[in-house]
């Protein structure tokens, strides 16, 4: 095993434990860089859920933004952002979905 000084963007990550070429961790690592990843990781999360709300509203996911397929589309995308609750939001409108092309509506 040996060490490698990372990195990136001329940004210092430190020294990294290097086993047949694969880097695999970090030494040592601390709990402030750990909640640094943690806010910029939630960030992105925040950042893709409000890029896909002005999608909804800008007529993206469909031109009815109260349509229960356009609805459907939305959470589907948030969901994929692992914005809270989404999956419940999914099944919800897959429900109505099928319910409206039941009854021969949209």
């Amino acid at each position: 095993m040996s060490k490698m000084q990372v990195k990136i963007d001329g940004k210092d990550f430190g020294l990294w434990n290097c086993c047949d070429e694969r880097t695999y961790a970090k030494e040592p690592i601390s709990n402030a860089e750990i909640d640094k990843l943690r806010k910029t990781s939630e960030q992105g999360k925040q950042d893709v859920w409000l890029r896909n709300l002005t999608s909804l509203k800008m007529g993206e996911f469909g031109i009815d933004t109260k349509s229960p397929k356009t609805l459907l589309a939305y959470w589907k995308a948030q969901a994929l952002a692992a914005y809270p609750s989404a999956e419940e939001n999914v099944r919800y409108f897959e429900e109505m979905v099928r319910k409206n092309e039941r009854n021969g509506s949209n």
